[in-house]
């Protein structure tokens, strides 16, 4: 979107999914797209908080201001702000970077949050605190303006495409891919580019793009469909950290439901706990666990300690009548790389990489920022010498180049 504004490029789109864009008068019903497989797994929390190293909570802060400022963007989050749920030794930063208010007790959580039935526990020693600037989007919803607004800017599509290696110049410079349209196809096109731009999560690891050191972390998530059990909505994100469950409810009353360590990105991202239930769960799921024992598990999960009103009679509901047809549950590994930093930048000549998690909040700033570096790249040749320095574009990025890998 951002690099098809800023000139006259001509910019194909190769993904794997074939469900890019909106059938021509589609209607509201049938205007779904696939926004990607992390995307789709994403809770989309638009935050900043308990991110390190600092540069890099920092840099969520103006991911978080990009979102308020974007022409396109900023009609997409709500803001409702988020409360967390921490022991009681842990302390809320207080500095004029971010923020917080607390520590809160039950009763200051329940004002903030009545759409929320609180459990309290005698035995768990906990506060709360909440963090007024923080919000969320949908993220199908953000994935489609953006790329109907690429299209109008001539950005062409191409779904179903499977990259099966970089293209090489004379001079051993990645100048293009060869990919195949069709699934099950053995027909190879060649695309030559002046720059190839990897975007694509967890994918960006794969062999053909060069085997980005990325880490296995996955996440799910569960959807419940209110329907008739909806008393009194959820107004704000709520993340307990301790019983490690999140929960908000978007625009069309869908509460989403998250389990396991929610994984912020930042320095913490690198060695969160491979052991946590979701991670258990979901390496089981793929051998003998289907999606809708996820799904009641997650909620189950949830509702020990914190529960929207209306969730403890939809999971009696769906116990008693085996119905699994208001949830469904999404799985994803989440692109976070080796040492939980996003990776962005030129990997080599011809070659820009643009990888993270968070990838949401980050997503405006980032994509503003590649695009002017992309079409530097362009103008002028950045030779390996400069790559290794890591000393080209922007210094805000300068800590997140793939170069720090080689």
């Amino acid at each position: 979107h951002h690099l098809s504004r800023r000139g006259d490029f001509k910019i194909t789109l190769l993904d794997k999914s074939t469900s890019l864009l909106p059938k021509p008068a589609a209607t509201d019903q049938d205007d779904e797209i696939h926004p990607g497989v992390a995307t789709s797994s994403s809770f989309a929390w638009l935050n900043a908080n308990d991110k390190s190293p600092l540069s890099y909570m920092q840099l969520n802060q103006l991911g978080m201001e990009m979102w308020h400022r974007h022409d396109l963007l900023k009609k997409y989050p709500a803001w409702s702000g988020a409360l967390l749920r921490k022991e009681t030794q842990n302390t809320c930063e207080k500095n004029s970077r971010y923020v917080c208010i607390g520590p809160l007790d039950y009763g200051d959580a329940k004002c903030l949050e009545p759409g929320i039935d609180w459990k309290e526990n005698s035995e768990q020693s906990s506060e709360f605190y909440f963090y007024p600037e923080e919000g969320f989007v949908e993220p199908t919803e953000v994935v489609k303006g953006l790329r109907l607004s690429a299209q109008r800017n001539g950005v062409d599509f191409i779904g179903g495409a499977e990259i099966a290696s970089l293209i090489r110049n004379e001079h051993g410079n990645v100048s293009g891919v060869e990919y195949t349209a069709a699934s099950g196809s053995t027909n190879i096109i060649r695309a030559t580019a002046d720059v190839v731009i990897i975007a694509c999560g967890a994918s960006s690891a794969s062999q053909e793009l060069g085997r980005l050191l990325l880490a296995k972390q996955p996440g799910a998530l569960t959807y419940v469909s209110s329907g008739s059990y909806l008393k009194h909505p959820q107004t704000r994100i709520f993340v307990d950290t301790i019983n490690q469950t999140h929960m908000l409810r978007r625009s069309d009353g869908t509460l989403v439901v998250g389990g396991g360590k929610l994984i912020v990105g930042g320095s913490e991202g690198s060695d969160a706990d491979n052991d946590s239930p979701i991670n258990n769960i979901l390496d089981k799921s793929s051998k003998d666990e289907n999606d809708s024992a996820i799904g009641k598990g997650m909620i189950a999960a949830a509702i020990k300690s914190v529960s929207p009103d209306e969730l403890d009679s939809f999971m009696e509901h769906c116990f008693e009548n085996d119905d699994d047809s208001n949830f469904r549950v999404t799985k994803a590994n989440r692109p976070i790389s080796a040492d939980g930093l996003p990776v962005v930048g030129l990997v080599e000549q011809g070659l820009y990489v643009a990888v993270t998690h968070s990838g949401i909040t980050l997503a405006p700033l980032i994509g503003e920022l590649a695009s002017y570096e992309i079409e530097d790249s362009l103008n002028v040749h950045i030779s390996e010498q400069v790559l290794g320095q890591e000393s080209y574009g922007f210094q805000i990025l300068e800590a997140y180049r793939p170069t720090r890998f080689k």
